[in-house]
């Protein structure tokens, strides 16, 4: 028998679980724990290995245009080129070290996986009960379990009372969920395995032993990190688009310097066939470094690095960078609704008393803050309402819970979240067990049974010397109890079947709201020291109240503006189906027409599994509210969106959402709630764990994929421009006007400024009011290929026509001025592609400030390069009078005009 193997525990008799496990109810011996333990292993996560520094830093290099590049330096290494192998081997460097420290600070983002496992455990030893770390639990060790623990690892429980536990963190169930240890069947999903706990989850009240059947990595939770840690992640579509556009780049460059060489070769007109070549060789070299953007990876990492720096200023940190663009091609969020769509939190939002009156109740989640309204929205003094003074003090008494604020708004919860809802409704009425000490004592109490689906309370009026039982539970069980009621006169009268079918009428609608509902009732009692079952009949009813998994209240107007941008909305929730379509409803997600067209409005797992794949797809397409979802299901359900061309973007915190979070094109993890697993797996982390975030991600993930676009076709433009100039110089037959070196320097400006200049292209307005990117269209795309045709060509026509008017005056003068030219035309040019519709003076010419100060930098440098003797020699310049200068610089505005024009005829045609 191997301790740690899993086995379908609760399908098997619990004396068969302890003999199977090699254990008993006593609990093992020290010494066959210690042996177990050394044969097993440590009750803990193993945690991935990192990947080494330095293969991060290689895989900077792993580039098409860096593999030209090297090849370029070795080739001008061998020509005697020392001067621009170098300058070209540094700008390689210096984009890999940018490259290489912007992974390192997105790995270290988010801490890695930890802390899921408790620190310690009570176990039975010896015959003993023992507290031990939890590392050292081992399989077949008996846990006691009591209100407040949580689980060390997984078990099966072998006793039971009135035991229930919390699993929202791994299977998405907002309430509690009652124990016990009767046999189930062997096909009884994770949610429904009442006789089992899990590791990570929490007891909610009542107490339980329970034997060990798996640890470590061979727990439910184990299984999940172990799967995420060993599962790679796919590529993003947009590193897709930039391999594409790397490659399109490539062959650009190769095709135009290889056409170059040739036509260079073949008009030559030197009989020196050794210098020809070497002569051809040169040029060929120039063009292919024109042609190459050298800088644009480091142009694309800033890009993206100030993307995210803009995310995590809106509370979106970002753990992978090509996510922040991923963000602006998302077609549908798929959210988990505990704690991701509501606050995972039990509130009290209505009060009804036997007699009819209806209250309502203010406030969010474990604060006091909130008051108790009428239907005139009048509060209510609790001292001068008797019928609300003593639904609240029944709730505030018969309670077991602690609620506790630890800092910023983060409270511990000790005992059932539901009675906590209940501490909190006396808090806000002022009525607590402190408050209520003087006038009350508690006698007894019979804590909440799962059969009974009750608890009672006996408490002494100290003033009155009288007793009386306050009971709390299902509403329905409850009702069922009583043979009285208090009117709205303050009369205990008989309850008859008639008034009774009116409450269960009204209860009934009320859970179907997706409302959780408990009844309130009372019975004077002749016992003065115990509660007992026998004593809960004949109750006097008072009244019920509802309580909810409230929304966040961002919500409902964070799904309006997801459906403006196109962007559809789904959950995805552990939950049940009622509570989900309810909840549905609520947030505006449900589609009341896809009931005429025959397709659910909620769907629930049972009824999934029992669908084949043609109709399950077809559901996908059509349903937005997805019930009981299991971790695979959940998966199910996005790889069927993303074959079908959806972009998703999964949202959760549980441990249960872990696998689609990373399965998801943009994994989007809950911050404060959510778990380490959850936020592990994630791309994105919410810090403030507000879905509104994910809306105000989407419309920076367009402004970045916007500035990418832009920042491309600026590079891409002055490729063009700068191997085209090249290639009109040798048909004039005029010689190379640029060398390797001159084309690296307007490069490394030019770009650096683009970069920098670009990544801090703000929103225009309208990213929201836009569908989601399109899959299919690259970088290079229809929409900017007119202007760049245009553009490219006109930059060209300016070089070569100055290059022709100054060569007369020498080859120094003219080749500096068509320089020039081709170096001034890439700012006016950069401000032309700030949009491809809106002319630059409606977005304003002077909006950008980075923009600007990057151009009135790179003149300066430009003048200081061509005015220092040492650098103007090794560049090749030659000093230009400030008139000819400012000329140049007024003749490449052209370019800004003639795109101007061109946007202009595209707005209106």
């Amino acid at each position: 028998m191997k301790p740690n193997q899993l086995n379908n525990y609760f399908a098997q008799e619990t004396d068969a679980v302890l003999v199977n496990l090699e254990s008993q109810i006593e609990g093992l011996s020290t010494e066959e724990a210690q042996k177990r333990l050394a044969e097993n292993g440590y009750n803990e996560i193993s945690e991935k290995t990192k990947e080494p520094l330095w293969m991060i830093f290689v895989r900077q290099f792993n580039n098409p245009l860096v593999y030209i590049l090297l090849v370029v330096i070795l080739v001008s290494f061998g020509l005697g080129k020392y001067l621009d192998a170098s300058v070209i081997l540094l700008v390689v460097l210096t984009n890999a070290i940018l490259g290489f420290v912007q992974e390192y600070k997105a790995e270290k983002s988010v801490e890695a996986l930890k802390g899921m496992v408790v620190q310690t455990a009570k176990v039975m030893r010896d015959g003993e009960m023992m507290q031990i770390p939890a590392r050292e639990v081992v399989v077949g060790d008996i846990l006691v379990l009591e209100e407040g623990d949580k689980m060390s690892s997984d078990a099966r429980i072998i006793k039971a009372k009135n035991f229930s536990v919390v699993e929202s963190a791994l299977t998405g169930e907002a309430y509690p969920i009652n124990k016990n240890i009767k046999i189930l069947g062997e096909n009884t999903p994770l949610g429904d395995r009442l006789n089992m706990v899990l590791m990570s989850t929490f007891v909610a009240r009542g107490e339980a032993k329970a034997v060990v059947t798996a640890t470590g990595n061979n727990t439910e939770i184990g299984k999940i990190a172990s799967d995420l840690q060993t599962e790679k992640r796919s590529k993003s579509h947009f590193e897709h688009k930039i391999e594409k556009l790397g490659t399109q780049i490539t062959i650009i460059a190769l095709v135009g310097a290889i056409i170059n060489f040739i036509t260079a070769s073949f008009l030559s007109k030197n009989q020196d066939l050794a210098q020809n070549l070497q002569e051809n060789l040169l040029f060929g070299i120039s063009s292919l470094v024109s042609g190459i953007p050298e800088g644009l990876p480091a142009i694309l990492a800033l890009i993206l690095a100030v993307g995210a720096k803009n995310m995590a200023s809106k509370n979106a940190i970002v753990r992978v960078l090509p996510a922040t663009e991923t963000f602006g091609a998302v077609s549908v969020i798929a959210s988990d609704k505990t704690g991701t769509l509501t606050k995972n939190t039990m509130t009290v939002t209505n009060i009804w008393l036997a007699g009819g009156q209806a209250f309502g109740v203010t406030g969010n989640g474990w604060s006091e803050k909130g008051e108790i309204l009428d239907a005139n929205k009048e509060v209510i003094e609790t001292s001068k309402n008797d019928f609300i003074a003593k639904i609240v003090s029944i709730a505030a008494l018969s309670n077991k819970a602690k609620v506790t604020l630890q800092e910023d708004e983060i409270y511990e919860i000790i005992g059932d979240p539901t009675e906590a809802a209940l501490v909190v409704l006396g808090q806000k009425a002022g009525m607590t067990k402190e408050t209520l000490a003087n006038k009350y004592g508690i006698k007894d109490d019979l804590p909440f049974n799962s059969d009974l689906k009750l608890r009672a309370t006996l408490i002494e009026d100290i003033a009155q010397n009288n007793h009386e039982i306050l009971v709390v539970g299902a509403t329905e069980q409850v009702l069922d109890r009583c043979n009285n009621f208090v009117n709205s006169a303050g009369e205990i009268v008989p309850i008859d079947a008639v008034k009774k079918a009116e409450l269960a009428k009204h209860i009934a609608t009320q859970s179907g709201e997706g409302m959780r509902l408990l009844g309130f009732a009372v019975k004077p009692s002749q016992k003065v020291d115990v509660v007992e079952e026998e004593d809960l009949e004949n109750l006097i009813f008072v009244g019920y109240i509802g309580i909810v998994d409230p929304l966040r209240p961002e919500v409902v107007g964070a799904v309006k503006a997801a459906h403006n941008a196109g962007i559809r909305v789904m959950m995805l929730t552990g939950d049940h189906k009622n509570t989900a379509l309810s909840i549905g409803r609520q947030i505006g997600i449900v589609d009341e027409t896809k009931a005429d067209l025959g397709y659910p409005l909620s769907i629930s797992e049972e009824e999934l599994s029992e669908m084949k794949d043609e109709e399950f797809e077809e559901i996908v397409k059509h349903v937005n509210v997805f019930a009981r979802c299991t971790p695979n299901r959940k998966l199910r359900i996005l790889e069927i969106l993303q074959s079908q061309g959806e972009i998703v973007a999964m949202t959760g915190d549980g441990v249960n959402d872990a696998p689609a979070l990373k399965r998801a094109n943009v994994g989007v993890a809950m911050g404060k709630i959510g778990t380490d697993v959850a936020r592990e797996a994630a791309e994105v982390v919410l810090a403030d764990d507000n879905f509104a975030t994910i809306v105000k991600a989407v419309e920076q993930g367009r402004v970045i994929y916007n500035n990418i676009a832009r920042s491309s076709n600026v590079a891409i433009n002055r490729t063009l421009a700068g191997m085209g100039s090249l290639f009109g110089a040798i048909l004039l037959g005029s010689g190379l006007p640029f060398s390797s070196t001159q084309l690296l320097w307007l490069n490394l400006v030019t770009e650096t400024i683009i970069g920098v200049g670009m990544a801090y292209e703000h929103a225009h307005g309208n990213e929201l009011n836009e569908k989601p990117n399109d899959l299919k269209k690259g970088i290079l795309s229809k929409e900017s290929m007119p202007m760049l045709a245009i553009n490219a060509i006109l930059m060209i026509i300016l070089v070569l026509v100055t290059y022709a008017y100054y060569l007369p005056n020498g080859f120094e003068v003219a080749s500096t001025s068509a320089f020039l030219v081709l170096y001034f035309t890439q700012f006016f040019n950069l401000l032309n592609f700030r949009s491809f519709h809106e002319s630059v003076f409606k977005i304003g010419i002077f909006s950008n400030k980075i923009i600007n100060i990057g151009i009135i930098i790179s003149v300066l440098l430009q003048v200081g390069v061509m005015t220092i003797p040492a650098v103007r020699s090794v560049l090749g310049f030659y000093p230009i009078p400030v008139v000819e200068f400012l000329s140049l610089f007024a003749l490449s505005s052209i370019v800004l005009w003639a795109g101007e024009i061109y946007k202009f005829v595209a707005r209106k045609s």
